[in-house]
């Protein structure tokens, strides 16, 4: 969710293998209906694209604190968002995506 549209679009173009269409498989917190993730696999899904949908208490290989964790430290939306896998839009949230994405890129 963090990765640029137009980055995923060039690593789009490089998916060919001996004359066939590649695959890629991408693990992501949905960050909002804003996001582009939304658009490309909930809004107009690419045609060979699949959403798989998975909370964190689907991974039986956390300890079994975590969730509850994670869950005291978050607000009830950022819980749905990391916790549940929803696309949530916050608006009241701290920084923005676009802001977050400069300073990984730094």
């Amino acid at each position: 969710s963090y990765m640029r549209e137009e980055s995923f679009d060039v690593l789009l173009g490089c998916l060919r293998d001996r004359g066939q269409m590649g695959w890629l498989s991408l693990t992501f917190t949905p960050k909002g209906k804003r996001n582009w993730t939304y658009k490309l696999f909930v809004e107009r899904p690419m045609p060979s694209a699949e959403l798989f949908h998975a909370r964190t208490a689907d991974n039986p290989f956390l300890p079994d604190e975590f969730e509850s964790t994670m869950r005291s430290r978050y607000t009830a939306s950022k819980s749905l968002q990391e916790l549940g896998g929803e696309f949530i839009d916050d608006d009241g949230q701290l920084i923005s995506y676009d802001d977050m994405i400069a300073c990984t890129a730094e």
